[in-house]
């Protein structure tokens, strides 16, 4: 346990350190960038977008790195901590997390229409990290539950987020990009770091470890450049 959560310290110090010393402000160079798109229509409209996408999939990276691996190692975390067995009881656990992303996703998107999508991204990652390091001490299916209720919301809050962030004409490539590299990469390197962990230390300090992915996401947030508003359209009309 001590040398999980050293490791935890350092990176999320690490995270720390990217966000209040390293000058990358993104909000103030799209600001810029928009005042000279009105003086010239010869502006460069792709630099400052693909910084904050690029910026976005590295964040999608961490989220799902950690989110992949607690997926992935629930099961033998269960039979092995926990004395479960394959049976009943273990499937509930499992299908308790997926069951929460299935009210998360809509409630996480319409809360990102109303709050803002940053602070939605804020919420959701905080919930998941509380949520998991609740479920190392107390393992029940209700905890799973709100667990996935607010890890599993990538789809509606990182895809809406990348599509506020470049012109629409750029919305498919931006979202491959966040979610091919950013989900799909963290999700097919999360596990195999978690796996080469647990080989030294056990699973459960493994994923403790991995929590550090999830922290550096959540400090990276407050790089993303804020959005501008976009005009409003009923969803059933009028």
């Amino acid at each position: 346990m001590p040398v999980a959560l050293w490791v935890v310290s350092l990176i999320s110090l690490f995270a720390s350190l990217v966000v209040f010393i390293i000058p990358l402000d993104l909000s103030l160079i799209s600001t810029v960038t928009s005042d000279r798109s009105k003086k010239s229509d010869t502006a460069d409209p792709i630099r400052v977008p693909l910084l904050a996408i690029i910026f976005l999939s590295i964040i999608a990276f961490l989220r799902s790195a950690f989110q992949r691996s607690v997926m992935q190692f629930l099961p033998s975390y269960l039979l092995l901590d926990y004395g479960y067995h394959y049976n009943v009881s273990l499937g509930l656990m499992v299908t308790a997390a997926y069951a929460g992303s299935i009210i998360g996703q809509p409630l996480m998107g319409i809360l990102s229409d109303r709050i803002g999508r940053r602070t939605t991204l804020t919420i959701t990652g905080l919930g998941s990290i509380a949520t998991f390091l609740l479920f190392v001490d107390f393992p029940s299916p209700f905890i799973l539950f709100f667990f996935g209720l607010f890890t599993f919301t990538g789809f509606p809050l990182l895809l809406s987020l990348a599509g506020d962030l470049v012109p629409r004409r750029s919305v498919g490539f931006a979202n491959s990009l966040v979610w091919g590299i950013g989900v799909t990469g963290g999700g097919a390197i999360g596990p195999l770091i978690t796996g080469i962990l647990s080989q030294f230390i056990g699973i459960k300090q493994a994923l403790l470890i991995i929590i550090a992915f999830a922290v550096a996401a959540l400090a990276l947030i407050a790089k993303l450049p804020k959005p501008k508003k976009q005009s409003r359209t009923p969803l059933f009309g009028e």
